[in-house]
């Protein structure tokens, strides 16, 4: 089993991150690759091929066990010294736990009334519910700023309409990793900007891990770009997009005003 190969590998090994990554790569038969994230492929459906993952986290000198039903980890300084087994591991938590994003921001809230082109609503609804749907496996779980500014930034994207639409005329086959079909492993390949803060149109977008996080970058925002309002009406509008929750925010005059947190 992988198991036993990764004991057999590292035992002896001195604790160098460098000098370990290169024995596992020299000493397992894989396809092997650079990843900006983790990802957990277990919660829906298709984590269902999967048995196991396994995370050697060689700065913390940690290896996680990933399984569909637990999340255990044991010191990497045990294969080291001796053949470990499974009692090694310590239970962790679920790896099925959803995170929780606290959305609580104080009232007053802006009553804003949109006027919707219900057509274009429809089309953008449309697509912002697959986008959500394919890359479930990573907006459900936790995620390192870079996955979170590729994610944030398709969405920027997709509202301002700034893509591409290639036509289709089946579902043809796909083999192998980077088809048209997005697996419960896989990671964004695009590439994003890393400003947290984009125009849209004649608004700006607020990339944040949090709904207080960004109130605070809009403060901050509008007190070193004070000619950014609009000369008709002095106000510039907001929108604080978490990935999972959308606030329409303006600021008039120096006050911020901002709507009810809504799922996005």
């Amino acid at each position: 089993t992988f198991f036993e190969l990764f004991s057999r590998i590292l035992i002896g090994r001195k604790n160098c991150p460098d000098e370990i990554s290169r024995t596992l790569e020299r000493g397992i038969d894989l396809e092997w690759e650079d990843l900006y994230d983790l990802v957990n492929p277990f919660g829906n459906t298709r984590g269902r091929s999967f048995n196991s993952v396994w995370t050697f986290d060689l700065d913390k000198d940690v290896l996680f066990l990933t399984k569909h039903d637990k999340l255990c980890s044991a010191p990497l300084s045990l294969a080291r010294d001796r053949l470990r087994t499974l009692d090694d591991f310590e239970l962790v938590r679920s790896p099925t736990e959803e995170i929780v994003e606290e959305i609580t921001v104080p009232a007053p809230y802006w009553d804003l009334q949109l006027d919707f082109n219900q057509r274009k609503k429809a089309f953008l609804g449309r697509i912002l519910r697959d986008f959500g749907r394919t890359w479930r496996h990573l907006l459900r779980r936790e995620i390192n700023n870079t996955t979170f500014m590729k994610l944030a930034y398709a969405v920027s994207w997709i509202i301002s309409m700034d893509l591409g639409l290639v036509e289709r005329t089946g579902f043809e086959h796909v083999c192998g990793r980077g088809g048209r079909y997005i697996g419960a492993a896989d990671l964004s390949r695009w590439d994003a900007p890393d400003k947290a803060i984009v125009q849209v149109g004649s608004r700006w977008f607020v990339l944040a891990r949090n709904i207080r996080k960004g109130l605070a970058m809009i403060r901050e925002h509008i007190e070193n770009h004070a000619a950014i309002a609009d000369t008709a009406t002095g106000t510039v509008r907001y929108a604080i997009l978490t990935l999972r929750r959308i606030v329409c925010c303006k600021v008039h005059d120096g006050d911020l005003v901002y709507t009810q947190p809504e799922s996005f």
